[in-house]
């Protein structure tokens, strides 16, 4: 069993996705990310963006504290933070997780957070009226 480093349940924010996630198709879309870019998704979750990035020839790897332990955390061309910051409900570790990640990148960081008023539109959108 993982150790858990905090005392609330972030880590099942982590879900698997089929396709890249929104901050990682922007990234492609404006050319950031190309074919045997090395790429590192910092806070990965289970790791769904690393295998959709492998699928399109980029050479991504992911790190997670509790689904990825042993993914490495070196230097990459490209860094993803993305859907991580908005899970730590400590300032400080925030601040630290978001200086770590920037450490690693030689060239381009992509973060991203979900706010609240955006899970009350992908409600919305997905028909669920907000509050409900």
């Amino acid at each position: 069993m993982t150790q858990q480093l905090w005392s609330s349940q972030r880590h099942q924010t982590a879900i698997g996705r089929v396709g890249l996630s929104l901050p990682a198709r922007r990234a492609v879309g404006d050319l950031q990310l190309e074919p045997h870019t090395g790429v590192l998704d910092y806070g990965c979750g289970r790791g769904g963006d690393v295998r959709a990035l492998q699928h399109l020839g980029l050479d991504a790897a992911g790190w997670d504290p509790v689904h990825f332990p042993d993914g490495r955390r070196e230097p990459a061309e490209v860094v993803l933070l993305t859907y991580v910051l908005n899970v730590i409900e400590n300032p400080a570790e925030r601040r630290e997780t978001l200086l770590l990640a920037w450490d690693l990148a030689k060239s381009v960081f992509v973060v991203s957070a979900r706010l609240r008023w955006s899970n009350c539109q992908i409600l919305w959108i997905e028909g669920v009226s907000p509050g409900s």
